[in-house]
């Protein structure tokens, strides 16, 4: 389970796991967690290698050169989405899939 995600410099951020007994950096993240409005992680809304929203997912994918490791908050159907863009473009970097109150796979 993940307790919160922190920023580090530039555009990495670390997810952090219940207890802090495991962490994993990552050099963005995507908030997936479908329709649903959500408050957590809004002061990073803005900030470089975040996206918020679903509406926002793909102009982050745009961005990547892919080689990145990319944090995605959310494992049904949004996080999935994301996860088969990814394959399908080719990203050659890290995902690290966390569910929302959350269970961690690493890929």
């Amino acid at each position: 389970m993940v307790d919160e995600v922190e920023k580090g410099p530039g555009s990495s951020y670390t997810i952090v796991a219940e207890g802090g007994g495991q962490e994993w950096e990552v050099d963005t993240v995507a908030l997936c967690t479908g329709a649903f409005p959500q408050n957590n992680y809004m002061e990073f809304i803005g900030c470089e290698g975040y996206s918020h929203d679903y509406s926002t997912h793909a102009g982050m994918i745009e961005r990547l050169k892919g080689d990145e490791t990319v944090g995605v908050i959310g494992t049904h159907l949004t996080g999935i989405d994301i996860v088969v863009e990814l394959e399908r473009r080719g990203h050659r970097g890290g995902i690290v899939m966390g569910k929302v109150k959350w269970t961690v796979t690493i890929f």
